[in-house]
């Protein structure tokens, strides 16, 4: 992501209590979502996506394992509910419903059909299993979310 300095003034920094933090000391991650409702809500409109923007990350090995994948997806669900509490934006939860029905009404039927037309059924049942756990994962965080306070959050929008 990238904004222009003005938006910072107007809309203020980052709340880096909801943010990745060093060292696996916090998984939330709002950060950026809680920016953009701030931006929404004071500047009237949030974040603009550009497909064609190319963008570099530097991951260390260690995040490629499945334990910090599943631990990632419950902290990304946690997050929403978190997001959630602050915000009555209906717009909050849009992208996460767009990418729930693409993986119920893709992703998932593609994976288990590949256990039955493909040779190679171990790597289509390892994929359907990360796929299912993650899930799984992501839904458990936000009920988790939802149930428990959170009291870290400096930033409050009205949205």
């Amino acid at each position: 992501m990238s904004f222009r300095r003005k938006v910072f003034h107007e809309v203020g920094l980052f709340d880096e209590s909801l943010g990745f933090a060093d060292r696996g000391a916090s998984y939330v991650q709002g950060e950026e979502p809680e920016f953009g409702l701030r931006m929404l809500n004071k500047l009237g409109r949030g974040t603009t996506y550009n497909p064609a923007a190319v963008i570099y990350h530097k991951v260390p090995a260690g995040k490629l394992r499945l334990n910090v994948l599943f631990k990632r997806s419950f902290y990304q669900g946690y997050t929403k509910a978190l997001m959630g509490k602050y915000s009555a934006s209906p717009q909050l939860l849009g992208p996460e419903k767009t990418y729930l029905k693409r993986i119920l009404g893709h992703y998932l039927p593609k994976r288990i059909k590949g256990l039955f037309s493909e040779k190679a059924k171990l790597p289509q049942l390892k994929k359907l299993y990360v796929l299912l756990v993650s899930v799984a994962c992501v839904g458990a965080g936000f009920v988790y979310g939802k149930v428990t306070p959170h009291s870290k959050v400096t930033h409050r929008p009205s949205a």
